[in-house]
């Protein structure tokens, strides 16, 4: 039987190590679009062509930050941009 100490240490690992491979991947994500509205991975930023218009909810994404989660360039939602958001629609 496992005591107690080392249930959580491996816990805490496993933990870890899921939000790690997210750290670790190696791809950096980046705003792009004419208005920022885009998450994508860095290396294609340069070749992305999006037309030029702003929506109210653009402006949420100050509330928001571009990264590489569950295995994609996306904008997190974070409770601050989702209720901004809220207000939007």
């Amino acid at each position: 039987m496992m005591n107690k100490k080392w249930g959580v240490i491996l816990l805490s690992l496993i933990l870890l190590n899921g939000c790690q491979s997210n750290i670790d991947s190696g791809i950096k994500c980046v705003p792009a679009g004419c208005s920022n509205q885009l998450c994508v991975n860095e290396d294609k930023a340069g070749g992305i062509v999006t037309t030029c218009e702003y929506r109210e909810e653009y402006k949420c994404f100050e509330f928001s930050n571009c990264g590489y989660i569950d295995g994609e360039c996306k904008w997190e939602e974070t409770p601050e941009y989702l209720e901004c958001l809220e207000g939007v629609n």
